[in-house]
């Protein structure tokens, strides 16, 4: 993934810096940030209670860590159970918004939002080439959340 970034970053972002490193044991001064972001990685932490203090950690008072995740959904849960669908490689933990929501907390966050950030499991029509693709493109964002599969929540250290 480093070396993925840095040939992209050449082209999109010129300046870019690309550090390789351990979320849950980053090469980084306390207070060296404003915002941290974590996209759809957090399920896949040994320890997410031990990222986000770290990210505590990192943060200047009054800086924001966002954390997008696979949630637990029952039915997908089940059909494992059941072997109905195969486990996911490389393994991975699902989470509720509310339990990321309890670890933010527990870690020093204010949680200041929590929710779904999907409206179907993962997006997955957007790109298929389906003829019932332009339909589900233009209902899209009338569609509810409820059925999203990608949680986030968004945390301030306080100031």
């Amino acid at each position: 993934m480093v070396r993925a970034t840095k040939i992209r970053s050449v082209n999109e972002l010129l300046n870019a810096e690309v550090v390789h490193g351990d979320a849950e044991n980053p090469p980084f001064r306390a207070g060296s940030f404003q915002n941290i972001l974590s996209v759809r990685s957090f399920h896949f932490l040994p320890h997410p209670s031990l990222f986000l203090r770290k990210a505590y950690a990192l943060l200047r008072p009054g800086g924001i860590a966002v954390v997008s995740f696979e949630l637990f959904v029952r039915l997908r849960d089940l059909a494992h159970r059941l072997h109905l669908l195969p486990v996911p490689l490389p393994r991975r933990t699902f989470h509720t918004i509310a339990d990321v929501a309890r670890l933010f907390v527990k870690n020093g966050f204010q949680v200041i939002w929590a929710g779904k950030v999907t409206k179907l499991p993962l997006l997955s029509y957007w790109r298929m080439t389906s003829p019932l693709v332009p339909t589900l493109r233009r209902i899209h964002y009338s569609l509810p959340y409820s059925l999203g599969t990608v949680g986030q929540v968004v945390g301030q250290k306080p100031t």
